[in-house]
């Protein structure tokens, strides 16, 4: 399964731990972990480059905040693509179920 969220840098240092916490559990189960980042916003690019190169995570850079409609867009044809908030996480038994396919 893929996992495809945005990052943004929040003000409250409380609210990134559990972003980023929420990233690295995805990567660890997540065969791919795309993560939007506002390439306008230096502080997200920034963080995101020296904090969130995790096995798994993709970064894609764009000049504008994403929709889960752009995401939804750009992600056609992936195959199973789960589109969330960037404060969810995924266990290995759901990633489990949502890629059987029976």
């Amino acid at each position: 399964m893929i996992i495809a969220t945005e990052f943004y840098m929040p003000k409250s240092e409380a609210r990134l731990d559990e972003i980023v916490e929420a990233i690295s559990r995805n990567d660890d189960v997540a065969e791919k972990l795309l993560l939007y980042i506002n390439s306008n916003e230096q502080e997200s690019v920034s963080f995101a480059k020296k904090y969130l190169n995790f096995k798994n995570v993709y970064q894609i850079h764009n000049p504008k905040r994403q929709t889960f409609g752009s995401i939804f867009r750009s992600t056609q044809g992936e195959g199973i693509v789960a589109v969330c908030n960037n404060d969810i996480s995924f266990t290995q038994e759901a990633v489990d179920i949502i890629n059987n396919d029976d």
